[in-house]
């Protein structure tokens, strides 16, 4: 047993043995305040669960708290200093919810540990998740994937709850993303959003795909984005490249065309602007391997899949399915000059996916709709319900 594990063990030994507020929750995402935890947590402040709970947030720096997040007691456990208070803190929490690491020393036989995590695996997880003695249930969004988080997080089918994911109750409701960014729909046929899937994280742990000067798939130099960006001009679209916050972005060069414009998490954050709201005000969805896809369904906008490295990632990463193809409902293309193709079907309102989307999204969502917070609330804090759902929602939406 190496030194790392048996301080883990200790810690959760020592969490057993203090004594237990069930009226406290503490709350994590990478980054701070984001994801399904930030949209668990905003619904259930609007919805009056902060009149029997006590929240907590475990933040990087209580110093810097997020923008956004108020009416919670913010710790932290990446400095000496705030290390002790952290773990009296979370010892004593009676839950804890999180949607990306385990918080440190977290003890699900003491404690009701809610892994809400973030996304619905089509890459596979194995060796990137908690295992699941590090928490008491886990979210899945449907029938099809209850087997394949199981083997992937090792976890029991009695872990296995079906709620929804909170964050996506926003894809219903984007409020004025657009506008905050300074971006006027008004002048597009449509609106788009890239989001790639990271290939190599800014650690440099491994590789998933090689690496570009743009930080993208198949639009690899700045040449090739200068050509997108013509293209997209004359056909009238504007595209948001929204990249992933785990892409290693050394040597790459943020850019800002007349019909292209790169976002990173720092920039949503500094204009107010979630994510999941920003994906619902997008009018199609350019991608690959990423979750984000199975959630954006919701919307039945079209999409269209970048997959010219799939035989790479297959072979570096793999996939959940043994057919990922099946479950891509839209264009797929390999090259710039069918990508260039599929935009010029998408700005004419050529839509030949519709019926394939409808039959995805019932294998991969069981729930549809925008109460997906609601739901998991009302599962795992029953006792913290206001009686005023309807009205509070309502004005958070």
């Amino acid at each position: 047993m190496s030194l790392r594990s048996w301080i883990k063990g200790i810690g959760r030994v020592l969490n057993r043995c203090i004594p237990k507020r069930e009226d406290q929750i503490l709350f994590e995402s990478n980054s701070d305040y984001c994801d399904n935890s930030r949209a668990l947590y905003d619904y259930m402040q609007a919805a009056g669960y902060g009149e029997h709970y006590r929240f907590v947030w475990c933040v990087s720096d209580v110093r810097r708290p997020p923008a956004g997040l108020s009416g919670a007691e913010l710790v932290s456990f990446r400095s000496r200093r705030g290390f002790l208070r952290y773990f009296l803190t979370m010892a004593r929490s009676g839950h804890v919810v999180f949607s990306h690491y385990a918080p440190p020393f977290v003890n699900p036989k003491g404690q009701q540990v809610l892994n809400l995590w973030h996304g619905t695996p089509l890459k596979t997880l194995k060796g990137h998740v908690p295992p699941a003695s590090l928490f008491s249930a886990l979210l899945s969004p449907s029938d099809l994937f209850d087997p394949i988080l199981a083997e992937s997080f090792g976890a029991a089918p009695e872990q296995l709850v079906q709620c929804g994911y909170p964050r996506n109750d926003l894809l219903f409701h984007p409020k004025d993303s657009l506008a905050r960014l300074g971006i006027d729909p008004a002048g597009w046929k449509k609106v788009l959003l890239w989001m790639p899937t990271f290939r190599r994280p800014a650690d440099g742990s491994y590789q998933d795909g090689a690496a570009t000067s743009t930080g993208l798939p198949l639009i690899e130099t700045p040449a090739l984005l200068e050509e997108l960006n013509a293209r997209l001009t004359e056909l009238g679209l504007y595209l948001m490249i929204k990249l992933h916050p785990g892409q290693d972005l050394s040597g790459v060069k943020l850019v800002e065309l007349s019909s292209i414009r790169m976002l990173t998490n720092r920039e949503l954050d500094e204009a107010g602007v979630e994510l999941y709201r920003l994906v619902g005000a997008a009018d199609g969805l350019l991608t690959d391997y990423s979750s984000i896809y199975f959630d954006y369904l919701l919307l039945n906008h079209p999409m269209i899949f970048l997959i010219d490295d799939i035989d790479g990632y297959q072979e570096n990463r793999g996939f959940t399915v043994a057919d990922p193809l099946s479950l891509m409902p839209g264009e797929k293309v390999r090259a710039a000059e069918e990508l260039y193709q599929a935009l010029g079907r998408l700005a004419r309102g050529e839509d030949a996916w519709e019926g394939e989307r409808a039959r995805v999204n019932g294998l991969v969502n069981r729930f549809t709709d925008d109460q997906s917070a609601r739901r998991t609330a009302e599962r795992f804090f029953p006792e913290g319900r206001s009686g005023h759902f309807g009205q509070q929602e309502a004005e958070t939406k």
